[in-house]
This record gives C-alpha cells, sequence and structure tokens, in this order.
C-alpha cells in the first residue's frame, strides 16, 4: 500500500473527502470507546488533511482504501510505536501511556515535527494493518468454548484443537489459561495465568472446563511476541489513554513468552487448506477469529466458507468441527459472536457486544438465530 516513487503525490479531491470522512467516522468511534485523546486527534486530523501539513505526504503515499483499511489507525500507531520506543519525545509528554499528558496548544507541532523527522518510517509503518491483538476479546470468546464444551456432553472434559485465523501475536490463544469475572459469574481455571472482568448481560451460562492440546494461528504479518520489537508493536496499537489496555496487554505479553504460540505467516484460506486437510485428534477442532473478517477479499471469504462447510461434511460426533468468530455487521456499528458447529451444521447467533471486549449481551435460546 506505499507508491513506488518518492516524489509527493497531492491528493484528489475524491480522495480528501474519503479521508477526512474516515478520520470523522474514526473519531465518533474512539469517543464511543472511552479514548478523547484520540477522538479530539481525529477530528483535527480531518479538519487539517489538505491544507499543506506533512500528513497530506503521508497519505499521498499511502494507497490503501480508507473506508476499508482504517489509516487513522495506521498512521496514529505509527506515531505511537515512535513515541513509546523514546524517538519522539516531544510527542511522548502529550500521550498517558509514555508518563505525558495531552496539551493541545502544543501536540499539533509535536506531532509535524515527528511525520518529518521520521516520514520514512511512518510510510513504511503505515504499509501494515492495525493489529490490536485485543486479549480482553477472550471475555468474548471463552463463553462460546464454554458452550461447545457443555454440548459435546460427555463426563470428561473435551479436548480443543484451536486454529486462529488473523492471529497476530496469539495472544487469544490461551482461554484455558485466562480466567473472566463477569461480575454475577466466572468462567476458567481455578488459578488463571491472567484475569480479566467484563460485564455480563443475559442469562449466564454453566462452565464446561476443557483442555487444549493444540493452538496454532496463522497472520500475514506475524507479530513475535517474544521480541522487543514485536512486543512494541502491539502496544504501539493501543490508545495511549487507555492505561487499562495496556497493562492487560502486557500482562497478556508476559503470558505469551512463558509458551510462545506457534504462529505461521500465511494467508488465512491457504493455511486453513492444509490444516483442516491434517487428522484431527481432539474432540473439537475450533476456527476461530476476531476482527479479521473486513480484511479478507470476498474470494477469500467465499473459499473459507466453502472449505469450512467442506471440513464439516467430514465431521462426527467424536470429532466435531466449530467455527467461532466475533466480527461487525455489515455496518461496522454492532459486533456479534457467531458459531457454527458440525456434524449437522448448525449456526447460531450467540451474543453482540463491544468491539474490545469489555461488555457482552448473552442471546438465550429463543434469541438466538
Amino acid at each position: 500500500m506505499l507508491a513506488n516513487d518518492d516524489a509527493d503525490m497531492p491528493l484528489s479531491s475524491e480522495r480528501l473527502e474519503s479521508l477526512r470522512t474516515h478520520f470523522q467516522w474514526q473519531s465518533a468511534a474512539a469517543h464511543k470507546l472511552g479514548s478523547p485523546l484520540y477522538g479530539r486527534l481525529f477530528a483535527e486530523a480531518a479538519t487539517l488533511l489538505g491544507n499543506g501539513c506533512a500528513m497530506d505526504r503521508l497519505f499521498g503515499h499511502w494507497q490503501g482504501t480508507p473506508a476499508r483499511d482504517l489509516p487513522s489507525l495506521r498512521w496514529a500507531g505509527g506515531l505511537h510505536y515512535l513515541a513509546l520506543s523514546g524517538n519522539a519525545p516531544a510527542l511522548a509528554r502529550h500521550y498517558p501511556s509514555c508518563g505525558g499528558d495531552p496539551d493541545w496548544t502544543a501536540i499539533w507541532s509535536a506531532i509535524e515535527t515527528v511525520q518529518d523527522q521520521h516520514f520514512e518510517f511512518l510510510a513504511q509503518f503505515m504499509t501494515s494493518a492495525p493489529q490490536t491483538n485485543e486479549v480482553q476479546r477472550s471475555a468474548m470468546i471463552i463463553p462460546g468454548l464454554h458452550l461447545l464444551s457443555h454440548q459435546f456432553g460427555t463426563a470428561d472434559s473435551p479436548k480443543l484443537e484451536l486454529l486462529e485465523l488473523g492471529a497476530s501475536a496469539g495472544l487469544n490463544q490461551f482461554p484455558d489459561r485466562i480466567g473472566v469475572d463477569y461480575e454475577t459469574f466466572s468462567l476458567g481455571p481455578a488459578e488463571p495465568r491472567l484475569s480479566l472482568q467484563a460485564k455480563w448481560t443475559g442469562q449466564p451460562i454453566p462452565s464446561a472446563p476443557f483442555s487444549v492440546i493444540s493452538r496454532r494461528g496463522c497472520d500475514l504479518n506475524p507479530i513475535d511476541a517474544t521480541s522487543p520489537t514485536g512486543t512494541l508493536r502491539l502496544q504501539s496499537y493501543v490508545w495511549p489513554d487507555q492505561m487499562e489496555r495496556l497493562i492487560r496487554l502486557r500482562k497478556a505479553i508476559e503470558l505469551a513468552q512463558l509458551d510462545p504460540p506457534s504462529i505461521d505467516r500465511s494467508n488465512a484460506a491457504q493455511w486453513l487448506s492444509r490444516e483442516l486437510s491434517r487428522p484431527q485428534i481432539a474432540d473439537l477442532r475450533v476456527v476461530f477469529h476476531s476482527y479479521v473478517w473486513i480484511y479478507l477479499s470476498a474470494n477469500e471469504r467465499a473459499e473459507i466458507s466453502a472449505m469450512m462447510d467442506d471440513a464439516g461434511a467430514r465431521a462426527d460426533h467424536r470429532h466435531q468441527l466449530a467455527w467461532l468468530h466475533l466480527e461487525d455487521d455489515e455496518t461496522g456499528h454492532r459486533h456479534f459472536m457467531t458459531l457454527t458447529c458440525w456434524p449437522n451444521k448448525r449456526k447460531t447467533v450467540l451474543a453482540h457486544g463491544s468491539p474490545h471486549g469489555q461488555w457482552l449481551h448473552w442471546y438465550d435460546e429463543s434469541q438466538r438465530n
């Protein structure tokens, strides 16, 4: 998504309008999701685009699609990376994640300086999609796995094989080691390695323990959570004024470093085809993903859906297949947890909730479709 030459590429009026619209949308989303810093930053960026600022030059080089490829988060992530790394001390003074406090009379001067001094780094950083790898989303994934375990219907805890698409650093691949407090009940091991909290509405579900005997994933650009640059990149996508998320991420990174997950660099459809062709040794093979579908082409989505149906046709009651995913609806404003099970294909919308996993509303059986 980077232009092939180094010449400044002026933004067309149509391109400017689509970028401004995106930044305004992301501003509203940031305010709604509890980041006043990014809410204001993105709103002001929308007004500054096209005024000859250094941001124009960056987005003149970036060749993605504003409505789909989240350019605001790519740009902001690059700035945050430089602040966290110590390479942009003037900007770091405005970020709580770096011990600073926003001063709106000076923050844009700092951003302009960083964009000028680190243009090549930022242009390259923006070629990669944001990879928040939000571990709080496990608070939505884990109930789906407990439901699967309960439905499996054996006296012993079923054995699970986890296959994650768009896994980033694989921080959500430890549902057997994470405990979640939903205020009125909890799920997870008695002594979790990582503890989360989330608000739950709807009927609580019973705890149904399971064991994970295999955890694997793929990503076009996997992040190594054991490397300094990998941990820094993960942190850069956390919004700088959301310290609770940052602290939680750092704890999840520590967990992953104790037992690094296996994440292959691969296209999702190609990787899944290989994995589904392997003999299934677990009671339940679970393919799962969160906020990945938006990044896949229509052809790749169709390919994945078809291969899941093909694999489902081979499933039986001793070796079941499940597809669990947390994704936006078509409007991008609601976020649903959906489960499809084989044999005898059954698709169910289990819940809707926050894109970052802070809350969810669980549907009872009469509400599911």
